[in-house]
């Protein structure tokens, strides 16, 4: 009888989201991210949903991190500038966001992150002339 792999031991609970390193690091590297907006994004990673929705409204962050929503709105459009946040294209009485699947991916496999890519992908080195060879 075949051994079975044994599934590895993580000290995360699922549900979580996967990151994709290289923008990670294309992020860091780039300068353009502030402290604050790093927060924001913590946040989107702590409450993204399937299909990479994010839950929160601006207060709602604004109240959760103890900072203006003025500030909280400039974190969220620098997001959206930089292509890690991209507009929901459902409408609805507030604006909605998804996280762009290149940086990351709340969802069960390859198949999910491709469909999620065609539909709110934005390659964010592409786009900033690194992704050329």
């Amino acid at each position: 009888m075949p051994r079975r792999a044994r599934e590895k031991e993580t000290p995360y609970e699922p549900p979580y989201v996967a990151t994709v390193q290289s923008m990670m690091g294309h992020l860091v590297r780039t300068g353009r991210m502030t402290f604050l907006a790093w927060q924001v994004l913590g946040l989107v990673f702590e409450r993204c949903e399937w299909g990479n929705k994010i839950p929160l409204h601006q207060a709602d962050m604004a109240r959760e991190l103890r900072k203006d929503p003025a500030d909280i709105n400039r974190a969220v459009q620098r997001l959206l500038d930089i292509k890690v946040l991209v507009r929901s294209k459902k409408e609805g009485e507030h604006p909605q966001y998804v996280l762009n699947p290149y940086v990351g991916v709340k969802g069960k496999n390859g198949i999910e992150r491709q469909a999620l890519r065609r539909e709110y992908g934005r390659d964010l080195c592409e786009e900033e002339g690194e992704g050329d060879g």
